[in-house]
């Protein structure tokens, strides 16, 4: 295509780390575009060090499509580190990703894979204002955690006029919004991406004491819904009380090992999965805990959270156990995230929003229970 790679940052908007209660190893930036049926965009890169990616394309709280990291089709001669057994460090591994302002040759299927020329079709207007809508690039777990682009930068943006066939490189927001000005522009208030409902308050009488101190649901009252392609989410209001400790168990699924640039197998049973603590009324996530951070021993997790309590002395890595320390931030939300991958059956993937969560994750449930942070003993966590 003659223009290559540059690392053209300030094209991206970044979406602040927890913000709607966001996974905080998750990385999350944003394109704005403006509909211009003469023009397309096209993004260059080359696939990060990471657990996973994705473009989703969305107009206000819809999301148009996505496209993420293995049905996103390597350049020639180049390979997609994602697919099973491929090389997970291979050195020539760029990707170029089409945004047509046109409807689909099919209508069923917005997104068409191919080399050099996948292609996300976002139809020629939105139902934004100015036909302004905008893409979302996320970036699960980078192997490198002082590096959030997985080690290669954000993607080239370049706009080609379907006319001349020119391509121009874009270096600033505005220029991907074809001379609209974003200031004036209700893109910046619909990157509140998703429309927050009328919060609610959970007081910490409200919570439940049981088998499974943990309530888990699908769609709590007053959550953003989160609508992802491959991921599924779980909810559970928790008790902040520092005098008590949450200890959660459950048995883990398999998942990838990127972080330390293992190939992926294809057979884990999940491509992520990871426990966030956010507080609803103001939908933010205050600490987020990845996978291949909590310690295991035959794939059972044991997890001990303090909210301001003193750690037990047998609660060490050495003994199976993973401390969370929330001391002063005041959750009140659990999360559950599940990244699928191929038919891994114990998720509430199906599950009706109103449905109990429960027999379908069978021991791969976390279950918790509130322990009292005084007179405690190892026999506590069996």
């Amino acid at each position: 295509m003659g223009l290559r790679r540059t690392d053209f940052s300030t094209t991206w908007l970044p979406i602040p780390s927890g913000f709607l209660l966001a996974d905080k190893n998750a990385y999350f930036w944003v394109l704005p575009y403006k509909a211009d049926s003469s023009k397309e965009i096209i993004i260059q890169g080359r696939y990060p060090l990471c657990r996973y990616i994705s473009f989703s394309a969305h107009t206000g709280a819809n999301s148009i499509t996505t496209a993420y990291d293995q049905i996103i089709m390597p350049d020639l001669g180049c390979t997609n580190p994602f697919l099973p057994n491929a090389d997970f460090n291979a050195t020539n591994r760029d990707y170029t990703l089409k945004i047509s302002f046109t409807d689909p040759p099919d209508k069923n299927h917005p997104y068409t894979p191919s080399p050099e020329n996948n292609t996300l079709y976002v139809g020629s207007s939105t139902t934004l204002p100015d036909n302004i809508g905008f893409i979302v690039y996320r970036l699960y777990v980078p192997s490198d955690k002082t590096n959030d682009t997985g080690g290669v930068g954000l993607p080239t943006v370049l706009i080609q006029d379907l006319t001349s066939r020119e391509l121009h490189p874009i270096t600033s927001i505005n220029e991907v919004l074809l001379g609209f000005q974003i200031e004036n522009s209700s893109i910046l208030k619909n990157i509140e991406l998703f429309h927050p409902p009328s919060m609610i308050q959970i007081t910490q009488e409200e919570m439940p004491l049981g088998f499974n101190d943990l309530n888990w649901s699908i769609q709590p009252q007053g959550v953003v819904p989160v609508k992802s392609l491959l991921s599924v989410y779980i909810y559970t209001f928790i008790r902040n009380d520092p005098t008590m400790l949450l200890y959660i168990k459950w048995k883990t699924p398999t998942f990838p090992d990127t972080f330390h640039k293992k190939d992926i197998s294809g057979t884990e049973n999940m491509r992520y999965w990871g426990l966030s603590f956010g507080t609803l009324l103001n939908q933010t996530t205050h600490y987020s805990i990845a996978d291949y951070e909590v310690t295991t021993l035959d794939n059972i997790a044991k997890v001990v959270v303090s909210f301001g309590a003193s750690r037990p002395s047998f609660v060490t890595p050495e003994n199976g156990f993973t401390w969370i320390d929330l001391s002063g931030l005041n959750p009140d939300l659990l999360i559950y995230r599940n990244s699928l991958s191929g038919g891994f059956p114990f998720t509430s993937s199906g599950l009706p929003e109103s449905s109990p969560v429960g027999h379908s994750l069978g021991s791969y449930l976390p279950i918790g229970k509130y322990l009292p942070a005084k007179a405690i003993f190892h026999e506590d966590f069996s």
